[in-house]
């Protein structure tokens, strides 16, 4: 079962919390550990958070019919969004297979 964004959001929190009260009595292997970890989450999640404005972005550019532009900005969280968010990625994904096919049938 993918875990939730909210949990990965605690989860990453909770071993920050970890990492600091490791530090703080001289465990800084540990603490090390923790704060890698946690790191490790909220990357994942800005790369979550990413998808949406972009594809956003996308829309909006189609929108004002500037076509040519919609695939400049990669959507590097689109397989994550996938992980904590399948109906947003599924969505996501559509839209810019019909940009494609809107640039491809273009003159």
């Amino acid at each position: 079962m993918p875990q939730t964004l909210s949990n990965a959001m605690s989860e990453a929190s909770t071993l920050d919390s970890l990492g600091y009260m490791h530090h703080s009595i001289g465990q800084h292997e540990q603490a090390i550990s923790y704060y890698e970890r946690a790191l490790g989450i909220r990357r994942v999640q800005e790369q979550v958070y990413q998808a949406e404005p972009l594809s956003q972005l996308a829309e909006a550019q189609i929108a004002a019919g500037r076509l040519g532009e919609v695939r400049e900005h990669p959507v590097p969280g689109l397989e994550k969004l996938e992980q904590f968010a399948p109906h947003d990625a599924d969505r996501v994904r559509r839209r810019f297979r019909e940009v494609d096919e809107l640039i491809a049938s273009r003159p």
